[in-house]
């Protein structure tokens, strides 16, 4: 048990090298990681790595600060590179992140809900 929390700790600390939006949204991935799957957590991680790299700079600034635009030049760029069924995927779980971060009131509102899926 120490070993796997020590294992989370350290992938916490690399979202935060990075300058992962908030790090709220760090500690509700940090949560959700002790909520499922090994292999899931695996996913959700290698989706908060791509999404942060397409939002580049930006991705230092609060949840707030991104926008539908944002969000919908995020699942574009996505539906150039793989299948309608894995964007929306991909977006179904950062949807979920930010509902998380809406709960927990760390965001006012959740774009993510305001993007339609992609055929």
């Amino acid at each position: 048990m120490a070993r796997e929390c020590s294992s989370a700790l350290e992938k916490v600390n690399e979202f935060l090298a990075i300058g992962f939006l908030a790090e709220e949204f760090v500690a509700g991935l940090f949560r959700k990681r002790l909520e499922v799957a090994e292999s899931s957590a695996v996913e959700y991680e290698r989706i908060a790595r791509d999404f942060v790299e397409f939002l580049g700079a930006r991705a230092s600034r609060h949840m707030d600060a991104v926008t539908v635009r944002d969000a919908a030049a995020y699942r574009d760029t996505l539906a150039k590179r793989v299948t309608g069924s894995t964007v929306n995927k991909i977006l179904k779980i950062i949807r979920g992140a930010w509902t998380r971060a809406t709960r927990d009131g760390v965001v006012t509102e959740n774009i993510f809900a305001r993007l339609d899926p992609v055929k």
